[in-house]
């Protein structure tokens, strides 16, 4: 390994160690946790505080029996700006972000047309608005999207998107960075929420987790030991073509009783219409059925039951095979309250206990933006890589 290469490694881990410390680390700390010399790591933690990443708290550490104290060390949130975006029903939701993920500025740019051309279009000035809010302001050269469908994150391309009927690949990265000038990070948005759920939500630090998002796709988040899993093309966690009807409905990628067909918003709104008195009609969105069917709406209730008795299916499925330790749920469909609590009454009632007996689940923390937030995360993950590229 050259000494350029071996010099950052020794930088990420400096860095990493300063960010995931429960306590504020000092230089004579992390060198001794990671076995550098504190000559090496007096002179990368410099370089860092140079790129304004790292600063020192300037409140003197206690004393360790070997000489004067040092100061801690922690993230320098003041400095840098990052850019995430993420495309919803309704369009982009662009935001800016410290170095923490903590949100500093949110704006909406609605969509004229569901079509790839002007989701483009619409991102990259929405982009550019935001830089021109922030004016004077240092971003991060870089910029994180999420987006629906199986997404090639090494390309920054949509490879399809059946809910949005593209069944063609769509490049994001190539035109959004020719644009801006700017590195480009993509993912499934219901993925970079689960991202943000296992960042900025999990405070017990839970490594194994799955996050499943419900809304016009199906979509999960899975963390084995505190690794995302991607897969070999990129379709871990494609929750919404597990079969759970054997003779059921046509789905969209040719087979019969996919989850999607069943448990997706539009079938949320189909089970509720159905469950309707005679006479009655309705077709509300899957946001006002599920809040109806939170305060005890019997046909809502009926509709929210049927949606989780399929979803219950594929949990159990994911319980067998990953045995995570945490479900959260969310989404239109999946922040539900009844939702959930109806899947913790079936696994718990499930008559194999072993694999369930330490699954806990719940519905989402971060009730708005989190997709937007988990694609700022992607560039605050590339922040000392994007910086060094830069010099």
């Amino acid at each position: 390994m050259r000494y350029e290469d071996m010099e950052y490694v020794n930088s990420q881990h400096i860095l990493e160690t300063i960010e995931e410390g429960g306590e504020k680390p000092t230089r004579s700390v992390i060198a001794h946790e990671l076995g550098l010399s504190r000559a090496a790591v007096s002179i990368l933690t410099s370089d860092l505080i140079s790129l304004k990443l790292v600063e020192e708290d300037g409140t003197p550490a206690k004393p360790d029996g070997r000489g004067r104290p040092g100061n801690p060390l922690r993230l320098d949130c003041s400095y840098w700006k990052v850019l995430g975006a993420s495309l919803q029903s309704d369009g982009w939701q662009v935001v800016v972000t410290d170095l923490s993920g903590k949100i500093l500025d949110v704006v909406s740019f609605p969509l004229d047309a569901v079509t790839p051309d002007c989701m483009i279009d619409t991102l990259v000035s929405g982009l550019k608005a935001m830089l021109e809010k922030w004016n004077g302001h240092p971003f991060l050269p870089g910029v994180g999207v999420g987006v629906p469908g199986v997404v090639d994150t090494s390309t920054g391309t949509i490879e399809f998107a059946y809910d949005f009927g593209w069944d063609a690949p769509v490049g994001i990265a190539g035109p959004v960075g020719d644009a801006l000038g700017m590195s480009v990070f993509v993912q499934n948005r219901y993925i970079l929420e689960g991202i943000a759920e296992y960042k900025y939500a999990n405070p017990e630090k839970v490594k194994d987790m799955v996050y499943i998002g419900i809304g016009s796709g199906i979509r999960s988040a899975i963390f084995v030991d505190g690794r995302l899993v991607k897969g070999s093309i990129f379709s871990a966690g494609r929750l919404s073509h597990i079969q759970v009807e054997e003779q059921g409905r046509l789905c969209t990628c040719g087979r019969h009783g996919c989850l999607y067909t069943v448990a997706n918003d539009s079938a949320l709104q189909e089970w509720y219409s159905s469950f309707l008195g005679a006479g009655d009609s309705a077709r509300l969105s899957a946001l006002a059925v599920t809040a109806l069917a939170d305060v005890g709406y019997p046909a809502a209730c009926q509709a929210v039951d049927k949606v989780a008795s399929f979803v219950l299916k594929a949990v159990l499925i994911i319980s067998d095979v990953l045995n995570p330790r945490l479900m959260v749920f969310g989404g239109p469909v999946g922040d539900c309250h009844r939702l959930v609590s109806s899947l913790a009454r079936g696994i718990a009632e499930n008559k194999a206990k072993n694999p369930y007996m330490n699954l806990n689940v719940r519905r989402c923390s971060i009730k708005r933006y989190g997709s937007a937030r988990g694609a700022a995360s992607l560039v605050i993950e590339k922040k000392l890589q994007l910086l060094r590229d830069g010099r």
